[in-house]
């Protein structure tokens, strides 16, 4: 794998520009995000998605939720496309390096073939299974240089797929 922050930027952009739509916006609506959310934007008012966003726990839980119902939002409003979150399981990508190797990374996201996942930087991590509808996250801080863990995290994420697997 080979990831670069910038390319959610450039990517967002163009998918914006071409379909002449507000995504972003589109997506925090049909999460139902109840507290506040924030992330950096440009000295033109353009998200700056690579950053990432602040929000609450509960509302990255309902963040999730979108992945977990294949692209749903309340309401029934359809923000994702169900078949992309399925090639993310399918696909399984190229392993993540050892001792992590039994995830998968694909389209920005982390899969073992069930759950996809996603992680934020110094410990936070989202998963959501899309069999049974559940979403975990995990909001946490690991204080070391890398702002990352295997020893920690893949145990975390292991319980985290159980859990959601119920």
């Amino acid at each position: 794998m080979l990831y670069r922050s910038t390319n959610s930027d450039v990517l967002g952009w163009i998918i914006e520009r071409a379909s002449g739509r507000a995504l972003l916006i589109e997506i925090v609506e049909a999460a139902g995000l109840e507290g506040c959310f924030h992330i950096t934007c440009d000295c033109e008012g353009v998200p700056l998605v690579n950053g990432g966003a602040c929000l609450t726990a509960r509302d990255l839980a309902r963040y999730g939720l979108l992945f977990a119902l294949k692209g749903e939002g309340i309401n029934g409003r359809r923000v994702g496309d169900a078949a992309f979150i399925e090639e993310i399981r399918r696909n399984l990508g190229p392993p993540m390096p050892k001792p992590s190797d039994w995830i998968r990374y694909c389209h920005q996201m982390n899969t073992d073939g069930t759950f996809l996942g996603h992680g934020g930087y110094g410990g936070q991590y989202m998963l959501a299974n899309p069999d049974t509808g559940t979403v975990v996250v995990y909001f946490g801080v690991l204080d070391n240089a890398s702002a990352f863990d295997p020893d920690f995290s893949d145990p975390l994420v292991k319980m985290m797929a159980e859990v959601a697997a119920e």
